[in-house]
């Protein structure tokens, strides 16, 4: 077949090239969209959410021993589960509707241009069926000259194209070209300029979806008979002889349309099957590569002249572009009713052709196959069953299997509309608005996915149960990425319906991870612990939402906790690391993990809960957990946390031998959360037992007993405490003197403040700190700062008390030390006290007599 006279001589042309460049770059996006569909899905509209729920666990812990047994205090390790659970609403891609308009508007210019180069009775078919496709496009709801805008832009379409193919057929490729994209842009512009309205672009799409939806669909029907010439091709083109390339057609061929059979079957809900990697998208790829391959030939067919390079590779690689878009747009925009119609629009296209080509095929070649005769490059030219039998008998039977389905994708496509303009309404914050159209979606596509999943959230909202396990549950039938089942499910689960979340998780037969993930927490609930691990072992094992989860599993069950902790220990993710790390507790294990300081802590909850599992026995990596712990508790959006926090801090100070700074923390959760007094100030009876402050411990202990905090625990460390039976912690008895001489004074001085707030129960080192300091020159007031430090933790010690209030006789504060020294009356010996009170009044009254030059 010839091409038109006027352009031949512009395929060559410049203009052609860059007019190729420019639908090769819309028919890669087109690909690169529906790749990311194929592997995302609509996660990025309705993303899944990983949720934590922490669970506190009791782990004993070996302070100390007595006669070999262990004693401690029971501390609350953090096991975290892991849930999946899905947004309360769709979020907006807004990119999404910008690329679809642009694979829109680049392939109405390309079919501009083409159709100035048809012939006059294709010319006036093919325009007439684009004046009905750009009705659809509904730009009047943009505001801008509403009762005429849609009629000027069909003027502007069959304007520009009868000018070149009526009146200035001559004109070159270039001129058409560009003069249509300056009208067409200039058109767009001033609509956009002059609108008013806030989303021009989604506005036009999501009213106008029926427009680059309709020019998708007869896409389809075009390449609906494609795969069949390709199977054609292959089985006869290269056969040892005719009657065994009619026989692999015939098989093959058949092969192929049973496929496409079941693929409808189980579409419509007939059969349930899952065909591994074929579905009707990939079918359709398929045809487009099929339809480019044999597009020359199946033009070649038509007896006017047609612009067939132009069509190659302008026209027909925009529609696949387009087609390929508005795939990727159902898909990751989660408009599942979308989805649905074009996967049956392209069984419908395919079903229909590939059975009518079939037979066309079978009819027309196999008597010359039988003969041996060569069919290759005959497939369009059939005799005893002529091509345009074979067409009329295609759209037959599209429009026979349209009205089995009961018009099923008709009003899936008015479903469609009503979701994009409920996404439109959604982001423009118009609530009321946009339950209207999803309820108008629901009415035409009743189990449509995305209406009543954002039907059921707002009935979740409004207290409307009934009606949530209703939409959700029809949400079922559409839902293959187990979202509607986990989201039902964790509705039961907060209406305390435990039972029915695990009968509505254990009905998914989709195999999906996510589901099998919540229905192994779920038989945790039931304590049902072997199916647990069953459900875990279903569910990604390099997920490490599931990995903690059966880390969770064997803390619990201890099954097999000696054998996880080695298999994840160079595991990095924090969700895991939590849970193994109160497995290293228990089995007491060496876990030692660097911390990566992150300042999204609100984010990263269980940095936290980790850093506070490793805070519970000693490691290698003290000083490191300290700086975290200091670095988390600095960030006010950890108040909820604070007192596992602090506690983790104090723990990890006392193991370190910073008794005071221990104490510290103590002494601020005892006054901070007043709830769970008892056990802070239970623990400081505790470590001061350890360090030999027999009296500061009986003090903390009879201060726990007004609080009803285990009498059974506080009455069992007072008699050892009576029987002299608890056994002191080891302290430092002092400091090397040669290294001291190596420091500066500054740096002497301030490593000797250490050792003085270091552990005011190791009484002889900190006092000898003091007088170091003393020697050394440093300021009255700081020292009576430091000794106050260590009389109000070491609160009994006569010595220190002793110490301090002589300290604040040289400070001016006399008063304080003698109320200090009386408030010991009743807890020491009484007559070293007096002995001390003596000296103490000598003392004072030598300083307030001294000479006013001493002063």
């Amino acid at each position: 077949m010839t091409q038109p006279k006027f352009l031949t001589a512009t395929l060559s042309h410049k203009t052609f090239r860059i007019g190729f460049t420019l639908v090769a770059v819309l028919m890669i996006a087109g690909l690169a969209l529906y790749v990311t569909g194929a592997i995302v899905g609509d996660d990025w509209v309705l993303p899944w959410h990983i949720v934590p729920t922490h669970l506190k666990s009791p782990l004993f812990l070996e302070y100390f021993q007595v006669d070999g047994q262990p004693y401690g205090i029971n501390l609350d390790q953090v096991i975290t589960w892991q849930h999946y659970q899905t947004g309360n609403e769709y979020q907006e891609l807004p990119w999404l509707n910008s690329l679809l308009f642009w694979g829109l508007f680049i392939s109405l210019v390309i079919i501009s241009v083409t159709l100035t180069y048809l012939s006059r009775f294709w010319y006036l078919l093919c325009t007439s069926l684009m004046l009905f496709i750009l009705m659809q496009l509904k730009i009047n709801e943009l505001g801008f000259f509403t009762e005429y805008i849609s009629y000027a832009l069909l003027l502007v379409f069959g304007g520009s194209t009868y000018f070149f193919q009526n009146i200035k057929p001559h004109y070159s490729l270039f001129i058409r070209s560009i003069s249509i994209l300056v009208i067409y842009a200039a058109f767009a512009g001033t609509i956009g300029l002059f609108s008013g309205v806030v989303a021009p672009v989604s506005i036009t799409l999501s009213f106008g979806l029926y427009t680059p939806l309709l020019l998708c669909v007869l896409f389809m029907f075009f390449v609906g008979a494609d795969n069949i010439y390709s199977l054609f091709n292959i089985a006869t083109k290269n056969a040892p002889n005719g009657k065994n390339g009619l026989i692999h057609f015939m098989s093959i061929g058949l092969i192929y349309i049973a496929v496409l059979a079941l693929l409808f079957l189980h579409k419509i809900g007939r059969v349930n099957l899952d065909l591994y990697l074929v579905d009707s998208y990939l079918v359709f790829v398929l045809a487009i590569v099929s339809g480019y391959y044999c597009l020359s030939d199946k033009l070649g067919a038509v007896e006017e002249p047609l612009p067939v390079d132009l069509i190659k590779k302008w026209l027909y690689p925009s529609l696949a572009g387009l087609s390929l878009i508005i795939i990727g747009y159902a898909e990751l925009s989660g408009n599942d009713s979308l989805s649905e119609l074009l996967q049956k629009a392209i069984l419908l296209t395919q079903l229909g052709g590939g059975a009518v080509f079939y037979v066309y095929a079978c009819i027309n070649f196999a008597p010359s196959l039988l003969t041996n005769e060569s069919v290759a490059g005959r497939f369009f030219h059939g005799v005893r069953a002529p091509l345009l039998t074979g067409r009329v008998l295609h759209v037959v039977a599209i429009v026979a299997l349209f009205y089995y389905l009961d018009k099923q994708p008709y009003f899936q496509a008015k479903a469609a509309r009503y979701n994009a303009l409920a996404t439109l309404s959604e982001s423009l914050d118009n609530e009321v608005l946009t339950l209207q159209y999803y309820k108008q979606s629901q009415f035409y596509d009743f189990y449509g996915f995305r209406s009543n999943y954002a039907l059921a959230m707002a009935d979740k909202a409004d207290y409307n149960r009934l009606e949530v396990v209703k939409k959700l549950s029809s949400a079922l039938t559409r839902d293959d990425q187990g979202k509607a089942r986990v989201a039902l499910a964790n509705f039961h689960s907060e209406q305390n319906q435990l039972f029915n979340k695990l009968l509505t998780l254990k009905e998914d037969n989709s195999g999906n991870q996510r589901v099998s993930n919540n229905l192994g927490v779920a038989h945790y609930e039931f304590q049902q612990y072997d199916s647990a691990f069953l459900a875990f072992g279903n569910a990604d094992q390099s997920s490490a939402v599931t990995e903690a989860n059966l880390r969770a599993m064997d803390y619990f069950t201890l099954n097999s906790g000696d054998r996880a902790l080695p298999t994840v220990r160079e595991e990095n993710d924090l969700r895991v690391l939590a849970n193994v790390q109160a497995i290293a507790n228990k089995l007491d294990l060496s876990l030692n993990k660097d911390i990566a300081l992150s300042k999204d802590t609100i984010l990263l909850r269980e940095n936290l809960f980790f850093l506070y599992n490793q805070s519970l026995r000693p490691s290698t990596n003290h000083e490191q957990i300290i700086e975290s712990l200091d670095y988390y508790l600095s960030s006010t959006r950890n108040s909820d946390i604070r007192d596992f926090l602090m506690l983790g801090r104090a723990i990890r100070h006392y193991q370190g031998g910073e008794v005071n700074k221990a104490f510290t923390d103590l002494n601020q959760l005892a006054a901070l959360y007043s709830n769970n007094r008892g056990q802070y100030v239970y623990l400081m009876g505790l470590w001061a037992a350890q360090q030999g402050a027999l009296t500061d411990a009986l003090q903390y202990l009879n201060d726990v007993e007004s609080s009803g905090f285990a009498p059974e625990s506080v009455a069992m460390l007072k008699e050892l405490i009576a029987n002299g039976r608890v056994p002191t912690a080891p302290r430092a008895t002092g400091w090397q003197d040669s290294e001291m001489s190596a420091l500066s004074k500054e740096e002497k001085i301030a490593e000797l403040k250490r050792h003085a707030v270091k552990n005011t129960f190791n009484i002889p080192l900190t006092l000898k700190a003091i007088e170091t300091l003393k020697e050394e020159g440093v300021a009255t007031q700081e020292l009576y700062e430091l000794l106050r430090q260590a009389v109000s933790i070491n609160r009994y010690s006569l010595e220190l008390t002793e110490a301090y209030a002589f300290q604040s006789i040289e400070s001016g504060l006399a008063a304080f030390g003698k109320s200090a020294l009386i408030a010991l009356t009743g807890f020491v010996n009484e007559e070293a006290l007096q002995e001390v009170l003596a000296e103490f009044d000598q003392r004072a009254d030598a300083w307030r007599n001294r000479p006013l030059g001493d002063v």
